[in-house]
């Protein structure tokens, strides 16, 4: 054996957990659901060039897709169809495992796997499965022939379109490498169609106690950012500002250090006294306006910060005021120094207007 040998196979099966094998579905669906929130950040500052009204031609508002932007989407993409091709998969798999595994040129792992008998890793390196086009077309033709035996797995029917499309997308992205949804198209597809179908898996019994595996932990607000996002969108009304806030509550919440239990009270209450203590520290300056309790972590640590402005501040050079000097103070961002937390009024309006329970932060107070 060769070095490069030994180091690639160097490695172990991931263990089978509550007599499910607990496979890299979950760790993609995981990794889709981090990016696709971490869209909104990736993007602050730069929401306003997608409004009907704001001026800004279709070209000019492309050229305003950061970087990051490229990444978080691409991510999204490909862990989503990750996940669902592990999850097709598996389902077919517990029909026949010849179902998705291409075994003809080897007769004996074909006999093997004809009679069920058990096959070694070793073996299972030399037989390849099926691309994902070709499993989910034999997936729904055996759904509508009423051949999966599961009839909890109905459902995936009625996403046939968006999953196909789901498919070419990542093929585009990950073959072509040019092609990326535009920043209110990907809450579109995500938040009417990807979301919903997560959603509905995890309603079948024997994948809704895997929840814990992928999913994020309570807020502290008691909002569900996945389902406030596909009631959104079954409602049709998007509003770019409220998703934003919603994604920053679903990041944030993956971000959140605090893991709650009483076997994690007194790590809990280290990380809560240090972010306190930061946010404090912060409020020693002049443009902190006051420290609040975050919505997504509950610690009292998140600094909201404020400046002035006046209205002499937009004159042209030479220009005189023709009116009272006047001064405002007005807060314009939100920082938690325990999740990370972060929004900014030029993007979000105050929640309140998007009705949700949270904690409105946008005010401007007259104070010259």
């Amino acid at each position: 054996m060769t070095e490069l040998d030994r180091i690639t196979t160097d490695g172990f099966r991931i263990p089978d957990r509550g007599g499910r094998l607990l496979d890299l579905g979950l760790l993609s669906l995981k990794i889709a659901l981090k990016s696709y929130f971490s869209t909104y950040q990736s993007m602050r500052y730069n929401l306003h060039v997608f409004e009907p009204n704001g001026g800004f031609e279709q070209d000019e508002a492309d050229y305003q897709h950061h970087y990051r932007y490229f990444e978080a989407c691409t991510e999204t993409i490909i862990h989503f169809q990750h996940f669902t091709e592990l999850f097709i998969k598996e389902a077919l798999r517990k029909e026949h495992p010849l179902l998705v595994n291409e075994a003809s040129s080897k007769p004996l792992i074909l006999y093997k796997l004809l009679k069920r008998k058990p096959i070694s890793s070793s073996e299972l390196e030399n037989v390849n499965t099926i691309e994902f086009g070709e499993t989910f077309k034999r997936f729904i033709s055996l759904l509508k022939a009423g051949n999966i035996k599961d009839r909890k797995l109905q459902f995936v029917n009625s996403y046939k379109e968006p999953l196909e499309k789901l498919n070419l997308l990542r093929n585009r992205v990950w073959h072509r490498g040019t092609f990326i949804l535009r920043y209110p198209a990907l809450d579109a597809y995500v938040g009417k169609y990807i979301l919903p179908f997560v959603n509905d898996i995890f309603t079948i019994p024997r994948y809704s106690r895997l929840v814990d595996l992928w999913r994020y932990n309570d807020l502290h607000c008691a909002i569900d950012p996945i389902t406030e996002i596909i009631n959104v969108f079954q409602n049709n009304t998007y509003n770019i500002g409220k998703i934003a806030l919603l994604k920053e509550l679903g990041r944030a919440a993956y971000a959140n250090p605090i893991h709650g239990g009483a076997f994690y009270k007194y790590f809990d209450k280290s990380i809560k006294a240090r972010a306190k203590r930061i946010a404090e520290g912060e409020a020693k300056g002049p443009d902190v306006e006051k420290i609040s309790i975050c919505p997504v972590c509950g610690v009292e640590s998140l600094v909201i910060y404020n400046e002035t402005y006046t209205n002499a501040d937009n004159l042209a050079e030479g220009e005189v005021l023709e009116e009272p000097y006047k001064v405002w103070r007005y807060t314009w961002q939100v920082k938690c120094m325990c999740c990370t937390f972060e929004i900014y009024y030029n993007d979000i309006d105050n929640p309140s207007t998007y009705g949700l329970p949270i904690e409105d932060y946008w005010q401007s107070t007259q104070i010259q």
